[in-house]
């Protein structure tokens, strides 16, 4: 079991974006050495498009720096609070004063907390600034009235007296250079970086006397929305109270979901924080509807790729009620001609995401049993599927026979390209597309739909061939073997979804040569200097960090290659910063300073909890498989399990615990009708038991 240190973290900044679950309110933090930067999103998503992508601007920045005795200070580390709450924690020292900064989002506002203490024998003063990086001229009120020194306001950008800041607690909020205002018969103006100029227009200094031994206390209240004219309200709020209140909220929000055990606490903290931040970018969309978006900045929006993805996780995790009101934007969408994506939003001509929105369907109907969810859009799923069937029959006579019976153009994504066309038609979506249509399939059976069930059956047929047709007789040829494509007569781009013909579609073997070339070329590509698989998305030699559990692992997983699904969770855990956040892509290189995307992006925290749904519990070739994925060196700490997991039998717990004897026990809400594969190690060896269960509870001891 590898340590968990974030060695592998990317250059800073470092983001953390503040919210509250599920709220619209976000306030984006980046950290470095020298300071805090936050940047403030007035906007929110409610009166957006739903599923359109349209950035959300900052529309305040403002940078915070401590000094002490006039030396500028720098934070020696930071991270987030414990639990997976997204709260900021970043300290240092300065001579002989410690100081700590904490942030989180509460109700009504973002409220940072400062404390310094003086361990030395001899009194000092320390300083906070808060500098106003954008808006124009002036934004602290006391340069003008002489009296709130402590506040900023916007000054424009809106209403000109909205708040930007409020300080509390400090000695004092000195006004520096005020002598020279004006004097030269015109209004100074400051825009540049923090920290080169001292003048006072554009920032709070929060002034703290310190006698030796002494430990003071000052905040800084960062509001959503309010006025000046309710100062003497905000005078009155108990910050210790507030904050303590978001943290009880976190707290209770993050104990509804399903537990893993795995006698690492580290990667405990790590999960919780991924589950969290999937709630951070949780939040209403448009009039009447609520989703995931992919971001807290550059991609805050929604599409029905890994939203949908994280929609289905929280279903699983046990927070149905959520999932359920939100899966409605992503399904509720259809075209006139029946195609299920949105031709309005972000996500058109992306063929494959239709295979996301049968998955999401399939996934919570097996989990609930609801034939009421499933019946409703059931109708869709079919439509979807017809959709499909007359996009490939119009490619049937193409003069191009690779593309005959395929879907037509559409966007590859993640790097995927038909030379240097972002369109395409890409073999991923292909298979996803053919996918999605045998779930429509198998929904149509299930609901007892039998002339549907036949001749969506037979479209799948048809479409299964022409695709294998054209994927067999277009491989890209390596040195003494093959593997799949992302598109016929192309060069080769990124490896984003290259198993996608053997899972999720199932339609090739393991031992396919297309297949087994493909795992062969991932290995022989090498891996990074950090562990991870190179080429997935956009950057040529970057990494995509999610990318390793998302595609390699899930899919190891199901070809049997346990140690090697198991052996990217560490690695992806250690390319995050110590926020437990990470970029979209970047360089492969420790403290690389090439980084893309969004610096807080959803796909691997999703990654990480899909990885660790899987290495509990996944069903494949009709085997319900247990702690497959999980590490070896878990089975030498205690039980290994999960605690009301939503699977396809319900909510279900289980575990193994290897000693002197190996005991395993085992409760589902549905009767389980398929062999269970229980996966152990036993003084490192890998270990495999297949059990026959009798309805939905098993508890059974044995020896080795």
């Amino acid at each position: 079991m590898e340590k968990i240190d974030f060695g592998y973290a990317f250059a800073e900044p470092h983001f953390l974006t503040l919210s509250r679950p599920s709220a619209s309110e976000k306030t984006v933090c980046a950290v470095d050495k020298q300071g805090l930067k936050f940047l403030y999103m007035y906007e929110s998503l409610k009166d957006k498009y739903p599923l359109s992508w349209k950035m959300v601007p900052f529309d305040v920045e403002t940078y915070l720096m401590i000094s002490v005795n006039g030396k500028n200070s720098v934070f020696d580390r930071w991270r987030r609070e414990k639990g997976g709450i997204p709260m900021l924690v970043a300290d240092g020292k300065n001579e002989n004063v410690n100081y700590e900064v904490n942030a989180i989002a509460a109700k009504n506002g973002v409220i940072v907390k400062i404390i310094f203490e003086n361990d030395g024998a001899e009194s000092g003063k320390t300083f906070v600034s808060l500098h106003h990086l954008n808006g124009w001229v002036i934004s602290n009120k006391g340069w003008i009235d002489e009296i709130n020194t402590n506040v900023l306001l916007t000054m424009n950008q809106g209403r000109a007296d909205r708040f930007i800041a409020v300080a509390y607690g400090a000695d004092g909020y000195p006004i520096y250079k005020k002598e020279e205002r004006a004097k030269d018969g015109c209004v100074p103006y400051s825009n540049e970086k923090a920290g080169l100029r001292e003048d006072s227009m554009k920032k709070i200094t929060m002034e703290f006397a310190l006698a030796p031994k002494e430990r003071k206390t000052g905040y800084i209240y960062l509001p959503y929305e309010e006025y000046f004219e309710n100062l003497e309200k905000i005078d009155r709020i108990d910050f210790e109270s507030e904050m303590a209140d978001s943290i009880k909220e976190w707290k209770k929000h993050l104990n509804k979901s399903a537990k893993f055990v795995v006698g690492d606490g580290d990667l405990i903290e790590v999960v919780d924080s991924c589950i969290a931040d999937i709630f951070v970018m949780r939040e209403k969309i448009g009039k009447k509807y609520s989703g995931i978006t992919c971001g807290t900045s550059h991609y805050r929006s929604a599409n029905s790729g890994e939203p949908l993805y994280a929609e289905m996780a929280i279903d699983q995790l046990g927070y149905g009620k959520e999932a359920v009101k939100d899966y409605k934007m992503y399904l509720d969408v259809e075209e006139p001609d029946g195609c299920w994506i949105s031709r309005k939003g972000w996500e058109h001509e992306g063929w494959g995401c239709c295979y996301n929105k049968a998955l999401a369907v399939m996934t919570h109907y097996n989990i609930s049993r609801d034939l009421s969810f499933l019946e409703k859009y059931y109708a869709k799923m079919k439509d979807s599927t017809m959709f499909n069937h007359r996009c490939r029959q119009s490619t049937k006579n193409s003069e191009t026979k690779a593309l005959r019976g395929l879907m037509i153009r559409g966007m590859g994504d993640s790097g995927q390209m038909f030379y240097s066309d972002f369109y395409g038609v890409f073999y991923p979506t292909n298979f996803s597309c053919l996918t999605a249509d045998r779930l429509t399939a198998e929904a149509a059976k299930i609901l007892g739909k039998e002339k549907d069930y036949r001749e969506i059956t037979k479209i799948c047929d048809e479409a299964e061939k022409d695709l294998l047709v054209s994927v067999r007789d277009n491989p890209i040829k390596e040195d003494g073997y093959i593997r799949i494509a992302n598109v016929a007569n192309a060069p080769s781009t990124s490896i984003y979804e290259c198993f996608n013909g053997y899972f999720p579609a199932g339609v090739l073997s393991k031992d396919d040569p297309l297949i087994s070339g493909t795992v062969r070329y991932v290995k022989s590509k090498g891996l990074s200097e950090g562990g991870l698989p190179v080429g997935t998305g956009w950057l040529k030699d970057g990494v995509w960090a999610g990318m390793a559990l998302f595609i390699f692992s899930r899919t190891y997983l199901r070809m049997g290659m346990y140690e090697d699904a198991a052996g990217f969770l560490y690695k992806v855990i250690n390319h995050a910063t110590p926020f437990v956040t990470w970029c979209e892509e970047r360089g492969a290189e420790k403290n690389s300073s090439l980084k893309t995307g969004d610096m807080q992006h959803l796909w691997t925290p999703l990654a990480i909890v899909m990885y660790m749904i899987d290495a509990m519990c996944f069903t494949h070739e009709e085997k319900v498989h247990l702690f497959a994925g999980a590490d070896k060196e878990w089975f030498s700490k205690g039980k290994v399990g999960f605690i009301n997991l939503r699977t396809a039998y319900g909510k279900t717990s289980a575990f193994v615990k290897v000693g002197k004897t190996v005991e395993f026990s085992l409760r589902s809400q549905f009767v389980i009708d398929k062999p269970i594969v229980v996966h152990y190690y036993l003084n490192g060896e890998k270990k495999i038991k297949e059990i026959k269960p009798e309805g939905n509870s098993v508890n059974l001891t044995w020896s080795e």
